[in-house]
């Protein structure tokens, strides 16, 4: 029995946070210079709080997460960590509640994605660390914490790569 990528696929749950596909565009000048056809995926126009990548990620990622009946988002970052304003942006979206575990850079300053993540609602807590473990370890605290205080977190790791999350990805190049 013979299943497309497409139909297998269609049996993992997804939660929609974009309008897709999104558009490929042509790049005449690349391409003569290069002598090749040179196309670009668009995923800057994602519609998610400011677009990018990580929505896709995130699809398939919390739909793991409500699965599970999870009612808080938990990840890690830099104090600008683009996964950290996106999973808090998707959190909202689907009237989820976010924690974000931030790295506390020497030269902080509340504003770009740390403001945004803020402005959203987001639980912050800072490490005074930049080791990614280090993080991922305050994270997992910070869901033990959760769970204690009657919520069911969820923890997505830093970039938010996880087997589910990888699905998005399998999703964009069907769109090619």
């Amino acid at each position: 029995m013979s299943h497309s990528i497409a139909e297998a696929l269609s049996q993992y749950p997804r939660e929609t946070l974009t309008r897709r596909p999104t558009p490929l565009d042509y790049l005449p000048h690349l391409s003569k210079e290069l002598d090749i056809e040179i196309y670009l995926k668009r995923d800057d126009l994602t519609d998610l709080a400011l677009g990018g990548d990580k929505p896709r990620k995130l699809e398939y990622e919390i739909a793991q997460a409500r699965a599970n009946g999870a009612d808080y988002l938990v990840t890690c970052g830099s104090a600008q960590s683009n996964h950290a304003r996106l999973t808090t942006a998707a959190a909202r979206h689907l009237g989820m509640n976010c924690a974000v575990v931030l790295s506390r850079d020497d030269f902080l300053a509340f504003q770009g994605n740390l403001l945004t993540v803020y402005l959203m609602g987001a639980r912050v807590e800072f490490a005074e660390t930049e080791d990614h473990w280090d993080l991922e370890e305050h994270a997992l605290n910070l869901c033990q914490k959760l769970t204690e205080e009657g919520h069911t977190p969820h923890y997505i790791p830093i970039s938010g790569t996880t087997p589910h999350s990888c699905l998005g990805y399998v999703s964009c190049g069907l769109e090619l």
